[in-house]
């Protein structure tokens, strides 16, 4: 992305609190309404196991006040009733929560009187993946037999897959977020489950908290490909001899990923899966190392010189016939 960028998800969300402030200080409703944060999102919680959590909404204009909560529903621990900053029909503030599963309580009072509540279920405080890569990490919809995973806490971003293969951000439609299943496309360039349902349910059940998963993998790419399109280069497939791949691809959908929704929920880290045909046509490992590390640190200064972590699987490739 260039530096005329603009327009990232926390930027899209702060304009869409004005928005709301601007609709609701000027009509009359009685209705308490929770807009943020939304179901199913995940929040990177940092080492302490913890996160400060955005809560922002609209209320009856009668209530003096607004208080909201998280109780736990899957680990996590219940927080008590926090006040939450309110003037003119809406509210927002934050509330500070351990890694776990909840459902979100808002309630509006006057006095010592509850006038409204209302309840926002399934938010969490856990793990934020973003995977990249090559077909192994990406997944495939043909003959997918890769379950589904079981716990209820592994979501994706549902509402915008790449197919376009565009360089630009998803505009401004807010993340869907989601239960992964078992064959659906995932934002911004996943499909199906493959096998991170599988590491979903290893890691819920080892950490206790839910997990959200942004894949911006794709098929068929050499380390070159990424290191060139992350250095705004055109790159051509490996497997099609002079056939150009989408402007800024596959880089641009790691960008997307990291700019456009990690802005939002923060990030663990980079799952990186890919390195086959790499493998198959003999390049050479430092050749290798400088590829990725050149993706690398672009990944970081497109998140501001944040030292976003990566994680890098060693596998071999095993030809079968």
């Amino acid at each position: 992305m260039n530096r005329h960028y603009a327009m990232t998800l926390k930027s899209i969300f702060k304009y869409g609190l004005s928005l709301c402030c601007l609709a609701f200080s000027t009509s009359a409703f009685s209705q308490l309404k929770i807009t943020f944060p939304v179901e199913r999102i995940v929040f990177q919680r940092n080492n302490g196991n913890s996160a400060n959590v955005t809560v922002a909404g609209s209320f009856s204009n009668n209530a003096e006040r607004i208080e909201a909560r998280f109780v736990a529903r899957n680990g996590g621990v219940t927080t008590n009733w926090t006040p939450i900053a309110a003037g003119s029909g809406n509210f927002q503030g934050t509330v500070f929560v351990s890694g776990g599963w909840y459902n979100v309580e808002v309630r509006a009072l006057s006095g010592g009187n509850v006038l409204e509540s209302t309840t926002l279920e399934r938010v969490g405080v856990g793990e934020v993946f973003v995977i990249a890569g090559q077909s192994n990490a990406q997944g495939r919809t043909e003959q997918n037999d890769s379950p589904a995973p079981q716990d209820d806490r592994i979501n994706v971003i549902s509402n915008f897959s790449n197919n376009g293969e565009s360089n630009q951000d998803p505009g401004s439609a807010f993340p869907v977020f989601k239960k992964m299943t078992q064959n659906e496309l995932y934002a911004p360039y996943g499909q199906t489950a493959w096998h991170w349902g599988h590491l979903g349910d290893l890691l819920t059940a080892r950490l206790n908290v839910p997990v959200l998963f942004i894949n911006s993998a794709y098929s068929a790419t050499g380390a070159y490909n990424w290191a060139e399109s992350a250095q705004g280069k055109t790159t051509y497939f490996p497997f099609a001899d002079k056939t150009p791949m989408p402007a800024g691809m596959p880089y641009a959908n790691l960008r997307i990923s990291l700019q456009y929704y990690t802005n939002l929920t923060g990030v663990r880290s980079v799952l990186w899966h890919q390195g086959e045909w790499d493998g198959l046509n003999g390049t050479a490992a430092q050749t290798y190392y400088n590829q990725i590390k050149t993706v690398i640190d672009k990944s970081r200064s497109d998140l501001g010189g944040k030292n976003v972590s990566w994680m890098i699987a060693r596998h071999r490739c095993i030809l079968q016939g």
